[in-house]
């Protein structure tokens, strides 16, 4: 018996996911105009219907920008991200939230619950913004939504998504 469980622990945790540690998503490796979609292990980005991510290069890299699928991009979409596995310590870069005000909700959901919105508060002007969600625990998703339409704004883009999995070893042993 005892041969078997160390067979099955030998066969058994090499499966299992080795802690992820920090991982950041910045959409640098992918051709500007991409779909941004599921190329990411640990995150899979759609939007609302009729609407998609593309990767836009701005400056120094791409960034994620919204826009209606055959249209030209406008970065007032919606974009949801589903995690694979629970995050935590989640920060990322909103790029020109130059409204002032409000720009953008943040909804968080928190093992499959939606816990929070959170209003994205613009600058006033140009420049970027660092978003920290970190005090949010086990973030399953999070939608990106009711970005500011107003068209002297051009939208939001989005950077730099930061966060560290938390991986579920129970899914590997049911």
């Amino acid at each position: 018996m005892r041969r078997l469980t160390f067979l099955v622990l030998g066969i058994l945790l090499p499966a299992l996911p080795a802690a992820a540690g920090q991982v950041t998503i910045d959409f640098d490796g992918l051709a500007a105009g991409s779909v941004i979609t599921n190329q990411y292990v640990h995150a899979t980005f759609s939007s609302s219907s009729g609407n998609h991510n593309k990767a836009l290069f701005a400056g120094s890299g791409n960034v994620l920008f919204t826009g209606p699928v055959g249209g030209a991009l406008t970065g007032i979409e919606d974009t949801y991200i589903d995690f694979l596995y629970p995050v935590n310590g989640l920060t990322f870069t909103a790029v020109q939230p130059n409204g002032a005000g409000t720009v953008a909700t943040f909804k968080v959901f928190e093992d499959g619950v939606h816990t929070a919105s959170v209003p994205l508060i613009g600058l006033g002007g140009p420049g970027s913004k660092q978003v920290d969600l970190s005090s949010y625990r086990n973030v399953t998703r999070l939608e990106i939504v009711d970005i500011d339409p107003d068209p002297a704004e051009n939208g939001v883009a989005w950077d730099d998504f930061s966060f560290v999995p938390i991986p579920d070893p129970y899914v590997y042993c049911t």
